[in-house]
């Protein structure tokens, strides 16, 4: 209790400051950045072009069965309604975000190793399930694309970052 009110947190029998989890996070995401625009630049874009192609051949098989698709290399279109995926519809960044969340969280490196997969995996299938609804409504109600493309889902991917780093917390740090 005394750690409390020296301005402190408990977190898994360590006292830790309630400033070391901010700092990090914008050192993680600042770090990534620079990392990623600099270093690995060209790294960077050829895994982004290549993620973008295996997202658009991903939603195009997970909907081909069901409905009339198709493919041409980054272009998925749903009964003649087109959309492309370029590198910010791949995941990326909201997995950046939720890996720096987990980095910085004073947990085990055993509940990282196993956060960082899981929590990767499951933001990347949202992304597909987003992109499906996406060509769905585009394809239905095309006048509503536009507010689900910017608006809709842009604020959805927020909060699943936000449920997936929590649910990573209550399943895994805390258990």
């Amino acid at each position: 209790m005394r750690a409390w009110a020296r301005g402190a947190s408990y977190t898994a029998g360590v006292s830790v400051s309630p400033l070391r989890f901010p700092v990090l996070l914008l050192v993680y995401i600042g770090g990534f950045g620079l990392v990623f625009s600099t270093v690995l630049r060209g790294v960077y874009h050829a895994v982004n072009d290549w993620l973008a192609l295996a997202t658009a051949a991903a939603v195009h098989a997970l909907l081909a069965p069901f409905v009339n698709t198709r493919l041409d290399g980054t272009f998925v279109s749903y009964d003649g309604f087109p959309v492309e995926i370029v590198g910010e519809c791949v995941g990326v960044y909201e997995v950046v975000i939720f890996s720096a969340c987990v980095l910085a969280y004073p947990a085990s490196l055993r509940a990282k190793l196993i956060g960082l997969p899981l929590g990767t995996l499951a933001i990347l299938v949202f992304n597909l399930v987003r992109i499906i609804g996406l060509l769905i409504v585009g394809r239905h109600q095309p006048e509503f694309f536009d507010f689900f493309h910017l608006y809709f889902w842009q604020g959805t991917l927020v909060l699943l970052v936000a449920a997936v780093w929590l649910a990573w917390l209550q399943l895994i740090v805390r258990r």
